[in-house]
């Protein structure tokens, strides 16, 4: 069998101030077994990134307590979702910079890279694809970390978004499996310092036919806690 074609591309992170590469040679598809089996072919760089260039500006506006959410049903292992997270924490990037010399806090840059974060969601049947799907997310926050904070991601932060990761990017069947998905809505309270809260809500919400949005009937007394109780969480789950 002949290997399977790729396209020489790079996953780029984009910053205020420029790209930084991530992986280079991302195949489309991984063997004709899963394109067969699953329908799997991957998207290609460029074609991800002229479906979102399509999109308006304000859609990737910065909002201290609202931010666009992204569903991709089909994630894959993540090319989209990857694309959609840079083009954010872009925008994170840029209201960093802007304030580093005015009223930014302790805590600003952690907070809003993770509730960049947190407004993505994914689901794939594969559960090699989610695994991978998140790592890469997961390796764009740490680039981030990086480049634009200038310091690793510290164990809460770590903490709190493998538990981030692990409620919004899922294994599952979004044609005949609906039922079976739950996701969480992360929304920070208008007054809050750097307060999250949880919300649980089934996947069947999502469809056309519904008869409201996502989150709009939410379950009652949804979570509330920092980035640290988040983390907490996330190892108690453990």
């Amino acid at each position: 069998m002949p290997p399977a074609k790729v396209e020489k591309k790079r996953i780029r992170y984009i910053t205020g101030r420029g790209e930084i590469a991530l992986k280079v040679g991302q195949p489309q598809i991984k063997t004709a077994e899963r394109v067969r089996d699953l329908g799997e072919v991957f998207t290609a760089e460029r074609e991800g990134n002229a479906r979102l260039a399509l999109l308006p500006r304000n859609m990737w506006r910065f909002d201290n307590h609202e931010q666009k959410r992204f569903l991709e049903p089909a994630a894959g292992n993540g090319n989209f979702l990857v694309a959609i997270l840079s083009k954010k924490l872009a925008t994170v990037t840029c209201e960093y910079r802007r304030g580093l010399n005015s009223q930014r806090t302790t805590g600003w840059g952690d907070f809003h890279t993770l509730y960049a974060v947190s407004s993505i969601y994914g689901i794939d049947i594969c559960p090699e694809n989610v695994d991978e799907a998140r790592e890469r997310m997961a390796e764009i926050v740490a680039a981030h970390y990086k480049k634009v904070l200038k310091r690793e991601l510290h164990s809460d932060g770590e903490a709190a978004l493998a538990r981030i990761l692990e409620t919004n990017i899922q294994q599952g069947d979004a044609l005949h499996g609906v039922t079976d998905i739950t996701f969480t809505e992360y929304q920070r309270p208008p007054g809050t310092a750097f307060r999250l809260t949880a919300t649980h809500a089934p996947f069947e919400r999502m469809l056309p036919d519904w008869r409201s949005g996502l989150f709009d009937d939410p379950l009652p007394e949804p979570w509330s806690g920092t980035i640290h109780d988040l983390a907490l969480l996330h190892e108690g789950a453990q």
